[in-house]
């Protein structure tokens, strides 16, 4: 009897996917592409075509060799659900597709993300992202190159985390890539280890080996450094550090505030009438 019951709602779960998600696209291509509404499965181009994202939600999106994609709206979910007419102690039972919930960036594609929502951005294999707003999780390998300049951003680089010492809500660790960072609101812990490269782009550092801090279950607690300073649009940042070692590894690049550098280029044009005021012949 119970194993009857089990194949019944087996069966029960079969047909009500095929109908619950019925409307789901899966979209595979070589050619230009512009994704404004709908509900896709997954998508998947490949070889040297453009993708163009406005809206829509997505289960997951890869891009193979050489593809360019500007993401400018929409959403990349980690799977759908729909309530059916069945319900349990008087709650409808949901049925779930699960995705990959990622943008996949393989082969020197490149991604320029403008606004949305995708979730995960996954960049592998020589391949490129220009980051200007939205929110997202952000994962790297094979020599990838990242420009962070808005948006709110967690680093993660899934293979190297330990959740018995690194926060598991906040890891970030960064390998084989270089990331360079204009502006935004970046979440996580930042720890290098490998050959990678980090650039900060600001100004007013100031570093505290133990501005924060960890209450791990296990060990209790650890504490982290905390860098904090100004991006060049004059909006403050902080950003939790690892180690002492990490931070000797981030190179720290000085850029002006607007009114900074305002003041610069006035004082150098006073200088120069100063200078051609006193020493015509």
């Amino acid at each position: 009897m119970r194993k009857s019951v089990i194949i019944l709602a087996y069966l029960f779960l079969i047909n009500s996917c095929s109908a619950y998600f019925e409307d789901l696209i899966q979209l595979t291509t070589d050619l230009d592409t512009t994704i404004e509404t709908g509900r896709y499965k997954s998508i998947t181009v490949n070889g040297n075509a453009n993708l163009n994202v406005t809206g829509g939600t997505i289960g997951g999106i890869t891009c193979n060799d050489n593809v360019n994609v500007v993401f400018n709206g929409g959403t990349i979910v980690g799977g759908f659900s729909e309530p059916t007419d069945e319900t349990y102690m008087g709650q409808p039972i949901y049925i779930a597709y699960a995705s990959s919930g990622t943008l996949t960036m393989n082969n020197n594609s490149c991604a320029t993300m403008l606004s949305g929502n995708p979730r995960n951005i996954s960049c592998n294999d020589n391949s490129k992202l220009d980051a200007y707003a939205g929110t997202f999780g952000l994962s790297f390998s094979g020599n990838a190159l990242m420009n962070i300049y808005g948006g709110q951003i967690t680093l993660f680089h899934w293979e190297k985390q330990d959740p018995q010492v690194w926060p598991p809500e906040s890891t970030t660790i960064i390998s084989s890539c270089t990331i360079n960072i204009f502006g935004g609101d970046l979440l996580g812990t930042i720890r290098l280890i490998l050959d990678e490269s980090l650039n900060i782009y600001g100004s007013n550092f100031h570093y505290d080996p133990l501005g924060t801090y960890y209450d791990n279950p296990k060990l209790g607690r650890i504490h982290y450094g905390l860098l904090t300073g100004i991006w060049a649009d004059s909006t403050p940042f902080s950003m939790t550090v690892a180690n002492q070692e990490t931070f000797d590894r981030i190179s720290l690049n000085l850029i002006p505030e607007p009114a900074t550098l305002f003041l610069m280029i006035v004082g150098g044009f006073m200088i120069r009438k100063y200078n051609s005021s006193h020493f015509k012949l």
